[in-house]
């Protein structure tokens, strides 16, 4: 699949409009512009799932929480957020986050939610 077809699914399901003002949702690191070779779902992104994405050669990880939530003046390697966008960056992982905008959708979890329950 081409990630551009899937980040365009991924606005119309879960827009980027209905996340709160003070979260970062979407593309945070990499391009959707690519052919994606496999997906990683995860609720946080850590250097585990990172590896997991390179072990199973996914190109894409979309996160429930930001990793970036506020601008970014150093990427330090020495630093964990640092390593893992280093990381990123390397293997040609892009991540993609679906947070406050997936809580609030029509089809984001409040709604899964209420059906379990």
């Amino acid at each position: 699949m081409n990630g551009k077809k899937l980040n365009d699914l991924l606005e119309m399901l879960y827009p980027t409009v209905y996340a709160e003002k003070w979260d970062n949702v979407g593309l945070q690191v990499g391009s959707m512009n690519k052919e994606l070779t496999g997906i990683v779902i995860s609720l946080d992104l850590t250097m585990e799932v990172i590896q997991e994405a390179k072990f199973n050669n996914a190109n894409l990880i979309i996160c429930h929480h930001p990793a970036i939530f506020s601008a970014i003046k150093t990427i330090d390697n020495e630093t964990y957020l640092g390593e893992m966008i280093h990381s990123l960056i390397k293997n040609d992982i892009t991540l993609y986050v679906v947070h406050t905008n997936f809580d609030v959708s029509p089809y984001g979890m409040n709604v899964i939610l209420g059906k379990k329950l």
